[in-house]
């Protein structure tokens, strides 16, 4: 399955998200489980040698696909990114967006 096609089902199958997640917007389309589920899908395509722009422009593609808006495209960039990069886990990003979004 090519990269585009396994992020555009992760996005579409799973329910919706945001992050860095103490910068997620409660009110955004986006689903916890979404964002979690792209993060550990970065990790998994860094695991399998794809580079994070490769990850990154799949992620450009989906919003060209009119999924999402601009801010929850940022959102997503920003929570793949930093789960490519370890800056953060991915479990750590679904706990923030929980925190964020039982906080509104």
């Amino acid at each position: 399955m090519n990269l585009f096609r396994a992020l555009a089902t992760v996005l579409v199958l799973t329910p919706a998200l945001p992050y860095a997640a103490e910068k997620a917007k409660p009110d955004s389309g986006l689903t916890c489980e979404q964002l979690y589920s792209a993060a550990k899908s970065a990790v998994q395509y860094r695991d399998e040698g794809y580079s994070l722009s490769q990850v990154l422009a799949a992620l450009k593609s989906v919003h060209g696909e009119g999924k999402l808006t601009t801010a929850e495209t940022e959102t997503l960039r920003k929570a793949v990114t930093f789960a490519y990069l370890s800056t953060v886990w991915p479990e750590e990003i679904a706990l923030e967006c929980q925190r964020a979004k039982e906080g509104k």
